[in-house]
C-alpha cells in the first residue's frame, strides 16, 4: 500500500487487469444470485393456488393456529400476526 492513500485509491494502483477481472466477478456472482431469485419466484407464482400456499405459508400458519389455541390470547388476530412475523423463514435481517 502507499503511504497516506485511502484503501479504494491503493485497489485502483493494482494491475487494472486484475481489478477489472475481480470487478467482473463480483458483478457475475451478484448477476447469478438475482438471476436465480428471479427463476425461484417465478417458480412459484406458476404453481397452483394449493401447491403455493402449500409451499409458502400453511406449516407456518398450523404452527401459528396452534400456538394460539394453546394461548388463546384476548386479541386472537394480533398473536397470529405477530406470531407469523416473528417466525417467517424468509425474514430478512
Amino acid at each position: 500500500m502507499r503511504e497516506g492513500c485511502s484503501v479504494a485509491e491503493n485497489f485502483c494502483c493494482f494491475d487494472s487487469s486484475y481489478t477489472l477481472s475481480v470487478f467482473l466477478h463480483l458483478q457475475g456472482a451478484s448477476a447469478e444470485a438475482a438471476a436465480l431469485q428471479i427463476s425461484d419466484q417465478l417458480q412459484l407464482q406458476s404453481l397452483p393456488i394449493r401447491q403455493y400456499l402449500e409451499t409458502t405459508v400453511v406449516t407456518l400458519l398450523v404452527n401459528g393456529l396452534t400456538h394460539l389455541v394453546k394461548t388463546r390470547p384476548d386479541d386472537p388476530v394480533e398473536f397470529l400476526a405477530a406470531y407469523l412475523l416473528k417466525n417467517n423463514p424468509k425474514k430478512k435481517t
